[in-house]
């Protein structure tokens, strides 16, 4: 697999909220850093970051969106995959959240740029976007943040299934050493 990495949006798009806003603005109890897209066309198909193995697709209930403690606040992500890339060495989980289509399944194998859905308004979501979060293990938090991910002083259960020990990461830095610039106006367009 090549270790390229891709925005998840095609052109044109804007950052609504990049990480620093969003771990900011979210309240105590759902304490995420994360990034949000959307897209300024009709086309709103979302890519894969990078090479990689989807691990997780959450099968999305509308119903328990509204109570953000049912099933461990997972309803409030809506629909929603996780893919594990890899940074250098170091598998990197990034979940894609509020998902209308997920056109992907676990154990499937994706490439860089290549389409996993479509962005949706699914969950506690107050308008079409695709929202992304990023993960490591404890284990390889060193190596991580040595590469640019950045810990986040906030635990969340990450998704059912998960490996213990998941830490999510501010991934403005890492992503900006690989040419990607993930801090854009933040307003709605």
């Amino acid at each position: 697999m090549n270790r390229l990495w891709k925005i998840p949006m095609q052109s044109p798009y804007k950052i609504t909220s990049d990480a620093g806003e969003h771990i900011a603005r979210t309240p105590p109890e759902w304490p995420l850093c994360g990034i949000d897209f959307i897209s300024l066309t009709n086309s709103q198909i979302v890519l894969a970051f990078a090479d990689g193995v989807v691990e997780y697709k959450h099968k999305y209930n509308p119903a328990l969106a509204q109570d953000g403690l049912t099933d461990g606040g997972y309803h409030t992500l809506g629909r929603f995959v996780v893919i594990r890339h890899y940074a250098g060495a170091v598998p990197v989980w990034v979940r894609y959240c509020h998902l209308e289509i997920a056109d992907v399944e676990p154990g499937q194998t994706v490439g860089a740029g290549n389409v996993i859905g479509l962005s949706g308004n699914t969950g506690l979501s107050q308008a079409q976007h695709l929202h992304v979060d990023f993960w490591v293990s404890l284990d390889d938090l060193q190596e991580a943040q040595d590469i640019g991910f950045k810990k986040v002083n906030r635990f969340v259960t990450p998704w059912p299934g998960s490996i213990l020990g998941m830490q999510n990461v501010d991934p403005t830095e890492f992503l900006k050493n690989c040419g990607l610039d993930v801090i854009r106006d933040k307003t709605w367009g």
